[in-house]
């Protein structure tokens, strides 16, 4: 009796999800559409912010080829000696690291 009870009230749940779902598929897919496009532009609005926000100078290489391409890349744009307080960090991905080069001036 108990099984027949929840097996009915399983049915009753699905029967009211489907009458109650009265949204098309088209017009689900539309709502999603704009809720992604809404926080695309959230995330370009806090990125502006976080570029806005960086001061101080920065040195940007951005290098890919051979060791030798590299190498040279460095070589030619790194600060000088003349810049008493500085930190590096190198990134290094057989992928293109966008975010840093979006991030980045």
């Amino acid at each position: 009796l108990v099984a027949q009870g929840q097996q009915g009230r399983g049915l009753l749940a699905e029967r009211m999800a489907v009458e109650g779902d009265a949204a098309s598929p088209i017009s689900k897919l539309e709502a999603l559409a704009a809720r992604r496009a809404l926080w695309l532009d959230e995330q370009q609005l806090a990125l502006a912010d976080i570029k806005a926000g960086l001061s101080g100078s920065l040195f940007r290489v951005s290098a890919s080829g051979t060791p030798g391409a590299i190498a040279a890349a460095l070589a030619g744009g790194l600060p000088g000696y003349e810049r008493g307080h500085a930190a590096a960090v190198l990134l290094t991905s057989a992928q293109p690291l966008t975010f840093f080069e979006e991030l980045l001036p």
